[in-house]
């Protein structure tokens, strides 16, 4: 029970916390600069959040589960020994790409080359970088460009940490 009351006083002190945090600049009449600059900076400091706790966590994590796998599979005197009495029962037959009966013929050449063809239509597709006087229909001015750019990759940094 005192892990509970523990992890509800720490939830509440963070929302008082960020709402406090979040009501700051409201505080304040700050300018477009100003604004900018507290977003960028917002933005850094999830990015450094990430960094710091959410990916080493991840890597730990990730290390964990395959130290378990290899103590579970590796370390077990039994499971080593039946596996091999099974493969010493066997002869070793080396690993084959293509089965032993299959014919080669044109048309299994046929079948890669228009897998090649549909592959290249599809890239074909997806690939024409349009610019954003293209998308909109109308000139952008310049600032609104790179403004348009600096938006998009600040949103996509940040949803990737997240």
């Amino acid at each position: 029970m005192e892990g509970a009351y523990l992890l509800a006083t720490l939830s509440a002190a963070m929302f008082i916390g960020s709402y406090l945090a979040g009501s700051i600049p409201l505080a304040f009449t700050l300018s477009q600069s100003r604004i900018r600059l507290l977003s960028i900076f917002g933005a850094g400091l999830l990015v450094g959040t990430a960094l710091c706790v959410i990916i080493p966590e991840g890597v730990e994590s990730l290390y964990g589960a395959q130290a378990e796998l290899h103590e579970a599979l590796y370390h077990k005197k039994e499971l080593g020994a039946l596996i091999l009495e099974k493969n010493a029962a066997e002869q070793p037959v080396p690993p084959r790409m293509i089965p032993q009966g299959a014919q080669l013929s044109k048309t299994l050449n046929e079948e890669v080359e228009g897998g090649a063809k549909r592959t290249k239509r599809s890239e074909q597709l997806v690939a024409p970088q349009r610019s954003l006087q293209q998308i909109v229909g109308e000139p952008v001015p310049s600032g609104e460009r790179a403004r348009f750019k600096m938006t998009a990759t600040i949103g996509l940094v940040v949803h990737a940490a997240g």
